[in-house]
């Protein structure tokens, strides 16, 4: 099991999200983007930002969360945590906004889609531990989810992040 210093890659994560939060407020399909990531409530629930809309008053708002990855240029894969305490069981977002970070790329992808597609293939999914060195030693255990496994699925949009990061 490799280890890694997390505390220099959540700075970093910090910033790509405050790129991202100034980047969704210029769009014009949200009236309002809240950032909710200092609020105790929306960290359990693994929520960064609530998206609002104006154009459906039934379902106005979309819960969005940011993975910022560091490995994702090399590996071709996502990263998703497993587990009780793992983000694919705790995070309630619509849509995660998963970040390769040296790419620029972004994956927009809709959460229900993505727990069902990992539950139907679990099986064939690579499952890997990772570990730190900092914040208490924690070990995860995730899945290793290829890109070019559901880049083309309906539930997935590619954004280039260029000129956002």
């Amino acid at each position: 099991m490799r280890k890694y210093s997390f505390a220099a890659q959540v700075q970093i994560a910090k910033e790509i999200e405050d790129k991202l939060l100034e980047y969704y407020a210029t769009l014009k399909e949200y009236v309002n983007v809240v950032d909710v990531r200092y609020d105790k409530d929306f960290q359990g629930m693994d929520i960064d930002f609530m998206l609002v809309k104006e154009d459906n008053p039934h379902f106005n708002f979309e819960m969005l969360e940011v993975k910022a990855d560091f490995k994702t240029h090399k590996t071709g894969n996502l990263f998703i945590e497993l587990g009780e305490k793992g983000w694919l069981n705790k995070t309630r977002c619509d849509r995660l906004l998963y970040v390769d970070v040296e790419n620029k790329v972004g994956y927009y992808i809709h959460c229900f889609y993505l727990k069902e597609y990992i539950h139907e293939n679990k099986g064939e999914l690579v499952e890997k531990q990772v570990g730190t060195t900092d914040f208490g030693g924690f070990i995860t255990t995730g899945v290793l989810l290829p890109i070019d496994s559901i880049k083309d699925e309906d539930w997935v949009t590619t954004i280039n992040l260029t000129k956002v990061l």
